[in-house]
């Protein structure tokens, strides 16, 4: 079972063309001009025609933009990374979901944003992140077909929540503003909600269908026949969702938990093999390619006698973060 382990991230902010005369006619071409029967050839080949540079292109949309404390990721309940509270300090921080729908790679020259403060112009940081839980420290790319959230902050005096300040921002060329907004600590309900037979899509990467949310003793692939894996003494809440791969490259992140009693219990995360009637274990190295499907188990087992009604089984896939009540 994975061990979910916050680290802090220690970042630094920081805080023409040339003419040609024309030759004089001489006096043998002014009184008797030459002719020709042959015909006339270009002194030049016309330049081939190239190839136009590769477009950028994304559609952006705000998640939020308002006073922190911290920065966290989107999972903000089982985060790895993210930027510690600073002392007498508060981010401005400006989240954005950012889906590249052209040609080539969206960098940090294409996403920009500042504001000011006392009499101060401040350049924001940027930062994307990295499978929901984390922030990304090499990779800060959002390939053609993803969408990646992307987070805009710079810390300022705690007394700057006070008053009212604008952050103006760009996306390809594209400026806009927007006032930023007083902190609201996020809740279960931000997330997705998935329900048993609803599915969701993320447009040009993946869709998600659900096939099972439940309490029960044991664990079993959906197929004709399928084997029973049986927890003695525990409780298995079994999430079992069928994932169909719509974009260019593997999916290799996807995960579970759930918290009890403010804790974080990581789930086993298991595909089902032969013709779905066995689980094996989805490991690091698994990839769901490109085209392709599979029906993946994510379950953890607590003791009998722990009452697990109304918790959400979380699931976190790429770059989103999803919950489902089982059913009993």
């Amino acid at each position: 079972m994975k061990k979910i382990v916050a680290i802090l991230l220690a970042l630094m902010l920081l805080s023409g063309c040339a003419t040609k005369e024309k030759p004089a006619p001489t006096a043998a071409s002014t009184t008797q001009p030459s002719s020709t029967t042959e015909p006339t050839q270009p002194s030049e080949q016309p330049p081939e025609d190239t190839p136009a540079a590769p477009q950028k292109a994304a559609v952006s949309e705000v998640v939020s933009c308002c006073f922190k404390e911290q920065v966290l990721p989107t999972d903000f309940e089982a985060y790895v990374g993210h930027f510690p509270a600073v002392e007498g300090k508060v981010y401005v921080d400006l989240m954005l979901r950012v889906r590249n729908t052209g040609e080539t790679d969206i960098g940090a020259e294409d996403i920009t944003g500042w504001f000011e403060y006392l009499d101060q112009r401040l350049a924001m940081q940027l930062e994307l992140e990295k499978n929901v839980g984390d922030f990304e420290n090499v990779d800060k790319q959002i390939h053609p077909g993803q969408t990646r959230t992307a987070h805009l902050f710079y810390t300022v005096d705690a007394a700057a929540a006070e008053s009212e300040m604008v952050v103006h921002y760009t996306v390809l060329g594209e400026s806009a503003e927007i006032t930023v907004d007083d902190y609201v600590p996020p809740v279960l309900e931000n997330k997705h909600p998935l329900s048993v037979g609803g599915t969701y899509t993320q447009e040009g990467e993946y869709t998600l269908e659900v096939l099972k949310c439940v309490t029960s003793d044991y664990i079993q692939a959906t197929g004709a026949g399928a084997v029973k894996y049986y927890v003695q003494g525990y409780t298995v809440l079994d999430l079992v969702v069928k994932v169909y791969n719509e974009g260019a490259a593997g999916i290799n992140h996807l995960e579970g938990y759930l918290v009890l009693d403010g804790q974080v219990q990581g789930a086993a995360e298991e595909l089902e093999v032969n013709e779905n009637t066995e689980l094996e274990s989805l490991t690091s190295d698994s990839v769901i390619a490109a085209g392709e499907e599979a029906v993946v188990h994510l379950w953890v087992a607590v003791p009998v006698g722990t009452d697990p009604a109304g918790q959400a089984m979380r699931l976190n896939i790429m770059d989103e973060c999803f919950y489902c009540v089982p059913i009993a």
